[in-house]
């Protein structure tokens, strides 16, 4: 199995910097090192925030699996590091795992999309 850790990139985002974009293309996942991160969802004109992410906390798992767009906007809260995984690395171990990972995958995404 392909090892993740040596396909990642550790980035700063200073506080208020914006992460990805709700409705931008999905590309990473994230892995929150340090800091903070508000995640946001735009409806109309209003911001409102979802969730508020720290330390160890996985970012954008639900687009990368199902390489649909963002859902949801991250901002830095204060100045935070994540780690990069790109997408086309996840996507790989999980088609190299057996088929009902897959299936898991899709169950848990289309769950939490619904919460959403």
């Amino acid at each position: 199995m392909k090892d993740l850790s040596t396909n990642s990139e550790a980035v700063t985002f200073k506080a208020g910097g914006i992460i990805f974009v709700q409705g931008a293309p999905s590309k990473y996942l994230y892995l929150v090192k340090s800091g903070e991160v508000r995640l946001v969802k735009k409806k109309g004109q209003k911001l409102n925030v979802v969730e508020l992410c720290c330390k160890r906390d996985i970012l954008n798992e639900v687009s990368v699996l199902t390489n649909k767009p963002n859902e949801l906007t991250a901002i830095a809260k204060i100045d935070t590091e994540l780690i990069l995984i790109e997408q086309k690395d996840i996507l790989e171990v999980i088609q190299k795992a057996p088929a009902w990972i897959s299936d898991i995958f899709t169950t848990l995404c289309d769950r939490l999309k619904s919460t959403q």
